[in-house]
């Protein structure tokens, strides 16, 4: 028998953008991905950057939940968004989400730093019992 999901569980999505050239870049993303627990983020919507554990930014009230928030996020001492070998970083966002069974939809705006690349992406998320 499969459990329910708790309500109370909270379901965490980070989008990274990169226009992938020769795919170095973002070999490096996935293996720093790995260790989540270095990556320290924050929104642009704040004056004062307050880097943050990306689990703690949806486990507070920070973040409001079901939208997209676009983030500066830092994997250990690297920042993505100055060097990426061989790819071009664009941007992140983090959306979250509490543990029901429904389908989403989230349009995540990404915005490189030039604004010469300006993307909309749409994530659905389904959850539902296998």
């Amino acid at each position: 028998m499969v459990e329910p999901l708790d309500p109370q569980t909270r379901l965490l999505v980070l989008a990274l953008a990169v226009e992938e050239d020769s795919g170095r870049g973002l070999a490096t993303l996935f293996a720093q991905l790995e260790s989540s627990d270095t990556m320290m983020a924050w929104t642009y919507a704040t004056d004062v950057p307050v880097p943050t554990a990306v689990p703690e930014l949806a486990a507070g009230d920070q973040l409001a939940p079901d939208l997209g928030h676009r983030i500066h996020i830092m994997m250990g001492d690297r920042d993505p968004s100055v060097r990426l070998d061989g790819d071009d970083w664009i941007d992140a966002n983090l959306v979250w989400t509490q543990a029901a069974r429904a389908r989403r939809r989230y349009r995540l705006h990404f915005v490189s730093a030039d604004e010469r690349n300006d993307w909309t992406a749409e994530l659905e998320l389904w959850l539902r019992r296998a």
